[in-house]
């Protein structure tokens, strides 16, 4: 099985019998997402900042760190003591780096990105290794 089949499997759509909690504002920048998988977060990466953090605000006031990257800007919109920001353009090389730099290889990562179209570069060439790290449920 290839990493986009296996990203097609995971990214499917369904009920996972979770209560869901709103992460961000309700337009742009927010997310929902299970509250059982915030439970079970080890760190965050949010890959596409630009004038909207709301997510990573949210997230960082639950006293995540919150490890952030955005190559169009040189800091983030806001600031926050569990916020780490990076200003770089994020793809596969760059992810697999951080990952390990961070010492975060085998930790459960949430994992929130919005990056213009690049996320099938990084999706289809990451380590598959740093890649099951990223958990879209308990199942």
């Amino acid at each position: 099985m290839n990493n986009t089949s296996i990203i097609k499997e995971l990214l499917t759509p369904y009920d996972v019998g979770h209560k869901k909690i709103r992460f961000g504002p309700i337009k742009d920048g927010g997310y929902v997402i299970s509250e059982n998988l915030i439970k079970e977060t080890d760190a965050v990466y949010s890959l596409g900042i630009a004038d909207n953090c709301g997510f990573d605000l949210s997230m960082a006031e639950l006293g995540f760190k919150v490890h952030m990257f955005e190559s169009s800007h040189s800091n983030p919109p806001v600031t926050h003591p569990n916020f780490i920001f990076k200003q770089m353009f994020m793809n596969s090389s760059n992810m697999n780096n951080e990952i390990k730099t961070n010492n975060h290889l085998g930790k459960r990562i949430l994992l929130k990105m919005d990056i213009e179209g690049s996320e099938y570069e990084l999706f289809e060439n990451i380590d598959i290794d740093v890649f099951l790290d990223f958990k879209v449920t308990d199942r």
